[in-house]
């Protein structure tokens, strides 16, 4: 299997600021979401997900096409496991270094509840 992409909070922190539009996955549980979840990411459950499940999510809400998808879970695992799964069908996902507790420690933007807004 290729090498999959990876990404530290800061490079994806320097691509927010600079106004790169940042497609987000979160694939920890619905509970673990809706405690605490990075802001604007969208929630597939690993054991929900799939190419074809991920690609008509992000079109519901609207997505910009064709970039890179940024998948993150608590602390990394989850994450890497789902770009694995899906990443033959869309080479263009990305792995998230240090999950949700490391964009939490580098005072990114958290939202609680559940899933309500678009890309």
């Amino acid at each position: 299997m290729p090498e999959i992409p990876s990404v530290s909070i800061h490079e994806l922190q320097r691509r927010i600021a600079s106004g790169e539009p940042i497609t987000l996955v979160d694939v920890r549980t619905p509970e673990e979401y809706e405690k605490l979840h990075a802001e604007g990411a969208l929630l597939i459950p690993l054991s929900d997900l799939s190419a074809a499940t991920l690609q008509e999510k992000l079109k519901r809400h609207q997505c910009p096409p064709g970039g890179p998808i940024y998948v993150l879970c608590h602390s990394g695992r989850r994450a890497m496991s789902a770009c694995e799964q899906i990443f033959e069908h869309l080479p263009n996902v990305v792995h998230v270094q240090g999950g949700t507790l490391a964009w939490a420690q580098e005072g990114l933007p958290l939202e609680s509840g559940p899933e309500e807004e678009p890309c």
